[in-house]
């Protein structure tokens, strides 16, 4: 994406939110996260409205959280700062319902670090591991699966 493409994406004031996270899938080294009215068409950018960037919040997803707590360099235009404190089984449960493999690699890949490590430090899951989204998803799920355990223990008995 070229610096004149950035810039007038910045000044539009349909896009709300726009985020550039590191990601060595794609050749640029860059994934666009653009939250708004955009007709901007690229393979690595994914945009969102604003309804679907708040469901994304409340479903578990990780990508919102991680925007929002991007270096400043990589927020591009914010908004406001929002984000919600992540729940590995809300996470889950957002995992499961998936289709897309490219998302479901990155937040397995996500959930798995911040279990391990109590946040997520490195952004980009494509240098994490090989890109493998059913091997992603299943260490992601023996990583949570004493966090359920303890949750229905607590909850059923």
């Amino acid at each position: 994406m070229t610096k004149n493409i950035i810039d007038s994406l910045k000044k539009n004031v349909n896009i709300k939110f726009f985020y550039k996270l590191p990601c060595s899938y794609w050749d640029e080294g860059f994934e666009y996260i653009i939250v708004g009215d955009s007709l901007e068409s690229d393979p690595n950018i994914v945009i969102y409205s604003i309804e679907e960037w708040l469901q994304l919040m409340e479903s578990g997803s990780l990508l919102p959280y991680i925007c929002g707590t991007l270096p400043k360099k990589y927020k591009l235009k914010e908004y406001l700062n929002i984000y919600k404190k992540p729940d590995v089984l809300a996470l889950r449960k957002y995992i499961n319902k998936l289709t897309n493999v490219h998302s479901i690699f990155r937040e397995s890949v996500w959930g798995k670090q911040l279990i391990q490590e109590g946040k997520i430090n490195r952004i980009d899951p494509y240098k994490e591991m090989e890109f493998d989204h059913k091997k992603a998803m299943q260490e992601f799920s023996i990583a949570v699966d004493p966090i359920y355990k303890k949750y229905i223990y607590d909850h059923v008995v």
